[in-house]
């Protein structure tokens, strides 16, 4: 069962006054990390604040908030929020491979769309841009939604090609004749496209996990089902009963294999909120899923989820996140395991092996050509 904790960077929680300035402190976010950790989750998202949040200008950005709490939390892995929109495929490589460097192979990145950090998306909000925000994207903004989706994956695939502009194997570190790298092994990627060029290398060395995982949280239209069956490698659903979640993963796979990929190379889970028994009444109720109850009994709805294949796992939306998380830790998981899940975890591993997912390969095309 994969288990993940979404930790938002604009905000810091579903209601974000009771935490009006945690966000800005590293202590916050090690201490959710840690728990998250302690409760064997496979990762922690950092969402929100991403290029353009005007909504919410005072979030601290995501992919700083994970380098941060690298050498921290040293197993979960560390999704952070980057805007499809908002930044250059260079910028986002670099960024990206040099935390999966210093995380030693723990770095996600979050496939957000314009303004909403947690993966939705700016269509809807053209009007609501101010004035300052408006001048820097009013050519994504003019954009059809056709020819924004190009951009989006032509952007992908330049991050991924200039991942692989350093070969495995490159580093050659020889002191004496002054050399790092074999020249041989790194390569500009020549990328001219209608929205992006780029000559390439990275002047970042291969990521260790071939690709950091790129994650998805699924909106409720057919053509971002598409997109992200296309793109992620893990998707983060939302679904208010198993058979709704089991008939949107199957359509999930089923647009992963008409866009050539292999099913078993993707990750589902669902987005949900848990109601502990006992916990001080929440000043709005969860919308979507929730689990409520003891923990035993929240363990076992959550079995039954994932062993009728209804889903892989849960991304949890925590009310009050500092303490929720600790029962997390202290009662849920312990039930979990009572039902059959989280073994002790291994030490060093991954992000992709957490989530049994292959490592993909330096793809060149012939010798210095890619």
């Amino acid at each position: 069962m994969l288990l993940s904790l979404s930790i938002h960077c604009r905000d810091s929680g579903v209601k974000e006054k009771r935490w009006p300035s945690s966000r800005y402190r590293l202590a916050y976010y090690r201490e959710l990390a840690l728990a998250a950790e302690r409760a064997s989750m496979t990762a922690v998202w950092l969402e929100g604040a991403t290029g353009r949040d005007e909504d919410q200008p005072g979030g601290i950005d995501p992919v700083v908030a994970a380098a941060s709490l690298a050498s921290v939390a040293r197993r979960i892995g560390l999704v952070a929020a980057i805007s499809l929109d908002d930044y250059e495929p260079y910028h986002v490589a670099r960024a990206t491979a040099s935390l999966d460097n210093i995380s030693g192979g723990r770095c996600g990145w979050l496939l957000a769309s314009g303004r909403a950090g947690a993966g939705g998306d700016a269509d809807n909000h053209a009007d609501n841009h101010a004035d300052n925000h408006a001048d820097n994207h009013a050519d994504i903004d003019a954009m059809s939604p056709i020819d924004r989706d190009r951009r989006r994956q032509e952007l992908l695939g330049v991050t991924r090609r200039l991942w692989d502009s350093w070969k495995d194997g490159a580093i050659r570190i020889d002191k004496e004749a002054g050399i790092f790298a074999d020249p041989r092994y790194v390569q500009p990627i020549h990328h001219r496209g209608k929205y992006y060029q780029v000559r390439g290398p990275l002047n970042v060395v291969r990521p260790v996990q071939g690709h950091p995982v790129l994650a998805r949280a699924l909106r409720q239209d057919e053509a971002d089902l598409v997109f992200a069956a296309g793109q992620a490698d893990w998707i983060v659903a939302e679904a208010d009963c198993p058979e709704q979640a089991a008939a949107q993963s199957a359509a999930i796979r089923c647009a992963a294999a008409a866009a050539g990929r292999d099913g078993a190379q993707l990750r589902i889970s669902h987005r949900a909120s848990l109601v502990f028994e006992g916990s001080r009444p929440s000043d709005e109720e969860p919308t979507g899923l929730a689990f409520r109850g003891s923990a035993e009994r929240m363990a076992e709805e959550m079995s039954r989820w994932v062993k009728g294949n209804a889903t892989e796992g849960f991304h949890l939306e925590l009310a009050e996140p500092l303490a929720d998380i600790v029962r997390v830790a202290d009662e849920l998981v312990p039930a979990l395991r009572r039902q059959g899940w989280f073994g002790s975890p291994p030490e060093k591993v991954t992000l992709r092996e957490k989530l049994g997912l292959s490592r993909p390969a330096a793809v060149w095309m012939g010798e210095g050509v890619q």
